[in-house]
């Protein structure tokens, strides 16, 4: 059991994908939350609550969004492809071995 632990732990430290993966599957969850308090509690917040949350109409709502998410994902792409175009050119020049070791330390 400990070995399989240890193998599990190793792959998530040394693969690319877990964390982003699990970035998504966050962002998902949190993404529904927002949605289920409005549906549930929607006319009955409080007023403080109410001057906290966005209070735009459907429109200024879409466009935010829209903002929002256009320039998180230019700027996942723009990291991600830098960062494979560097680990390639780094395990290019020096060995293979290195890819590995740098994705081992960025714990």
């Amino acid at each position: 059991m400990n070995q399989f632990l240890a193998s599990a732990r190793d792959t998530v430290h040394t693969q690319l994908w877990p964390l982003p993966d699990f970035g998504v599957a966050l962002a998902a969850v949190l993404g529904v939350l927002p949605a289920r308090v409005d549906f549930y509690w929607g006319q009955t917040l409080p007023s403080w609550m109410s001057a906290v949350i966005f209070d735009g109409d459907l429109g200024a709502a879409r466009t935010l969004l829209d903002a929002i998410a256009s320039s998180l994902i230019t700027v996942t792409s723009l990291t991600f492809s830098l960062t494979v175009a560097t680990l390639q050119l780094a395990s290019s020049l020096s060995s293979p071995r290195l890819l590995r070791t740098f994705t081992s330390n960025c714990r």
